[in-house]
């Protein structure tokens, strides 16, 4: 394990990898695997630095939406998931954050984060488009279906709202 956190901090610039010298994303990928208490507190303060590497910081995102969680692990995750979402200067880092985001979809705070990312026409459209996808997995919850049906009157999005609001519809949930 601690070869594996210094062979990350000692990683050589993009481009300059080597069999000898793997990238941040190599090493992060193998402790992925590593059965070890310290590999969570690891990625969670890579991820959270925004001086790190993107690419590391992405796939850790990526991890952090498949994993299973204590309820304490949960609520740091999903605070920094969101911290990310909201704050982040990178915004395919923000991307990233924004399809970690449902399995925290419920922690204080992230469902209007989420929503108020959707409706945002400034907002880069690769992180709506992502936002939007984690409210419609999300399903036809109350304030749920309220940002989707605000999106109709939005012509970037009004056809992906239509359709799913009529899925919903279909399966028995609310009026499109």
């Amino acid at each position: 394990m601690n070869e594996l956190m210094n062979a990350f901090y000692s990683a050589p610039p993009p481009g300059q990898y080597s069999q000898e010298h793997p990238d941040k994303l190599s090493v992060v990928e193998e402790l992925e695997d590593v059965d070890d208490p310290r590999v969570f507190p690891f990625f969670l303060g890579i991820v959270s630095d925004e001086k790190e590497d993107d690419v590391a910081r992405m796939a850790i995102l990526n991890m952090f939406a498949r994993r299973d969680y204590s309820t304490d692990e949960r609520l740091s995750v999903g605070r920094i998931v969101l911290r990310i979402l909201k704050d982040d200067a990178n915004p395919e880092v923000r991307t990233y954050a924004a399809m970690a985001m449902l399995p925290f979809i419920d922690l204080p705070g992230a469902l209007d984060t989420v929503g108020s990312i959707v409706l945002n026409p400034a907002e880069r459209r690769s992180i709506r488009s992502a936002a939007l996808a984690v409210l419609e997995r999300r399903g036809p919850i109350r304030e749920v279906v309220a940002v989707v049906r605000a999106l109709v009157s939005d012509p970037a999005y009004r056809k992906n709202a239509i359709r799913i609001l009529n899925a919903w519809h279909a399966a028995g949930g609310p009026e499109a």
